[in-house]
């Protein structure tokens, strides 16, 4: 059994997809972080976050593939359908570090907007990450 599978897709001259799904963990990072260096340099970098299971090495290894395409002039956006690895996400303010949309589609969309253009409208944005956002958060 594969812990992490990882798959390439080119969409564009410009625009690269990584599919990720299985287990985003300690024990995997390293091949995660393989492909996202081997990938750093496209303009245009979408993360298809399918991962079942994140944990804080996955989390790390996020934020340093998006910084990699920074540091190297591209965007990345991460796509996260999982509402538990939404809520990850959500809870520790990497919705604020990078682009998290629902489909690929969505991130697509996101990062080919002309720089400087204004962003979605708040309703264009709660349409698109309704799914992702935790709703509630229990309190013990």
């Amino acid at each position: 059994m594969t812990l992490l599978d990882i798959d390439r897709k080119q969409l564009d001259e410009n625009t690269v997809v990584l599919e990720v799904s299985g287990y985003l963990d300690a024990f995997s990072v390293t091949d995660f972080r393989q492909a996202t260096a081997e990938n750093k340099r496209v303009p245009k970098l979408i993360i298809n976050l399918g991962a079942t299971f994140l944990d804080s090495a996955g989390l790390n290894a996020l934020v340093a593939a998006v910084s990699q395409v920074r540091d190297h002039r591209g965007e990345a956006a991460i796509v996260c359908a999982d509402p538990r690895t939404a809520s990850v996400l959500y809870t520790t303010g990497f919705d604020r570090v990078v682009t998290l949309s629902a489909t690929v589609d969505d991130a697509r969309f996101a990062l080919d907007r002309p720089e400087g253009e204004a962003h979605e409208s708040k309703d264009d944005e709660d349409r698109h990450l309704h799914l992702l956002r935790p709703t509630s958060v229990p309190v013990r």
